[in-house]
């Protein structure tokens, strides 16, 4: 009778154990909610993102210019976390777009709206294209809440032309009656610049610990909170 109960046991403790590792990998493999890094002593700012997705977004910039990169990282059990290096034509430039009905008093003056990947509007002097009926291109920024107001009965499309240096090819964007809310996948931190430079892949692994990220020797910090 033993002898049966321990031939029944032992599949049902290696069926456990399966799924500790399983679970317990997954559970280890990305953060629960989105974290940024930042570089100590570095002689330019740079940054890291990890989210919730498993993605990170890798960012340095100094005098104007950004260098930046994304991938998947994945963090095992012994806190080791690596970074796998992606093409950012893998990536979409756009979450959505949501028009809705236009709700300014002149009917004719639609507001385009522009969101980073962290839902945030981008602030800031956000360099944009629009055409008019006949074609012709005019520069335009957004204001300080990433908005934008134009006359959709002059103009027929927008581009947003700082994804060029990153997409090399971007589309243009249809202007219609409807107001407009763009929703971006890249994070702020690619957006901000006037230039930007597509970083090389790197082989890149780091020590993962509550404060930040270490080198592998795990005594020496790299990245803070």
């Amino acid at each position: 009778m033993g002898k049966m109960i321990s031939a029944i046991m032992k599949p049902i403790r290696l069926t456990i154990t399966l799924l500790i590792m399983l679970f317990g990998h997954s559970a280890n493999s990305q953060l629960k909610n989105t974290k940024e890094y930042s570089e100590i002593n570095g002689p330019c700012s740079s940054n890291i993102i990890l989210d919730s997705l498993g993605y990170f977004f890798k960012e340095r910039g100094c005098e104007g210019s950004s260098h930046i990169s994304f991938g998947k990282y994945k963090i095992t059990k012994n806190n080791i976390i690596s970074f796998s290096f992606f093409s950012f034509d893998s990536l979409e430039p756009f979450r959505k777009i949501r028009r809705y009905k236009n709700t300014n008093k002149n009917d004719s003056i639609i507001t385009i709206t522009l969101f980073s990947r962290e839902n945030k509007p981008l602030g800031f002097n956000f360099n944009i294209q629009v055409f008019d009926i006949d074609g012709k291109p005019e520069n335009v920024n957004t204001n300080e809440k990433g908005e934008l107001f134009i006359n959709h009965f002059l103009y027929k499309q927008l581009l947003l032309t700082q994804l060029l240096s990153i997409y090399k090819v971007a589309a243009p964007i249809l202007i219609d009656k409807n107001s407009m809310e763009i929703y971006f996948n890249l994070p702020e931190l690619f957006l901000i610049y006037p230039e930007t430079i597509l970083e090389k892949a790197e082989k890149l692994k780091l020590v993962f610990k509550k404060d930040g990220l270490y080198k592998l020797d795990g005594k020496t910090k790299l990245y803070s909170l």
